[in-house]
């Protein structure tokens, strides 16, 4: 017994194949174009990562101007507008002095696209690591900033005081956690 389909005219049956044809046709295009979308965003990927490792070891003095620019043109900055805090002052001398150089220069710095904030007037607070100094903080996603006493790296801690991520200065910092291979600026 032959199937429905041989019944049919031959023109329905090759209808039937060119929409079949068609249809796979489809699918096969749809399926290339997101394994190229894959291998593009990997690339993307790797790109990010090695300009992300390139920044990491950086210079500080190098860091430092790439810093500059980005401060200038992202954060809202705050000079002092008398005489810094003798505790204050007294904290810096604890510090880096790539972070006292931040410091002393501004009272705050802000970022208002991610609600970054450096301050020195956050010295005074208890830092919750010892050998430490909070140095700012990100209120959109209550991350604490944190300076190690004597060294340039920056420490990151996330609202349970847990360790997300160490940089090596705060200009580092600046280029990774506030320039354009920010997570936030990549999203």
């Amino acid at each position: 017994m032959m199937g429905v389909v041989s019944n049919q005219p031959l023109a329905w049956r090759i209808a039937l194949c060119m929409a079949v044809i068609f249809v796979a046709a489809t699918i096969v295009r749809y399926i290339l174009k997101v394994v190229r979308s894959i291998k593009r965003l990997r690339i993307a990927e790797e790109r990010i990562q090695s300009k992300i490792a390139e920044i990491r070891t950086m210079p500080i003095s190098e860091a430092e101007a790439w810093s500059k620019k980005l401060i200038r043109e992202k954060a809202r900055l705050h000079p002092w507008s008398g005489e810094m805090p003798q505790d204050v002052d007294r904290m810096l001398l604890k510090l880096h002095p790539s972070v006292q150089s931040v410091l002393r220069g501004y009272q705050l710095l802000s970022f208002p696209d991610t609600g970054t904030e450096i301050s020195a007037n956050l010295l005074c607070e208890m830092p919750p690591l010892s050998g430490y100094y909070q140095i700012g903080m990100d209120k959109s996603i209550h991350h604490k900033l944190l300076a190690k006493s004597g060294g340039p790296e920056i420490t990151e801690l996330n609202e349970e005081d847990a360790i997300v991520e160490t940089y090596p200065s705060l200009f580092h910092f600046f280029l990774l956690a506030e320039g354009d291979l920010s997570p936030r600026n990549l999203a």
